[in-house]
């Protein structure tokens, strides 16, 4: 797992669960892309960690297409994101 497509994890949800495995996933090498938030408060502590920022699920998938962490609170957002994720994916991406 040392390719380019790869080694960018793609990080939505910044919340009390989703932080704590997203610095998991920066610490252990990884670039992260961080999709943005309604403030960028809970981002902070992880671009401090070298993550960056993208506006939108689709572009998250374009810029970080091995490793997408979700960590939301419930089903309707995940409907929301993967259907915008999924119009997105490239042939063999997922």
């Amino acid at each position: 797992m040392t390719d380019g497509l790869r080694e960018t994890a793609g990080l939505i949800g910044v919340g009390k669960m989703g932080s704590g495995m997203d610095a998991c996933l920066l610490r252990a090498g990884r670039s992260g892309v961080l999709l943005q938030h309604l403030s960028r408060v809970p981002l902070a502590p992880l671009i401090e960690r070298g993550a960056s920022t993208c506006r939108s699920p689709g572009e998250l998938v374009s810029v970080a297409p091995g490793v997408i962490n979700t960590c939301v609170p419930d089903a309707d957002p995940v409907e929301s994101l993967a259907g915008e994720m999924i119009v997105a994916l490239r042939p063999g991406q997922l």
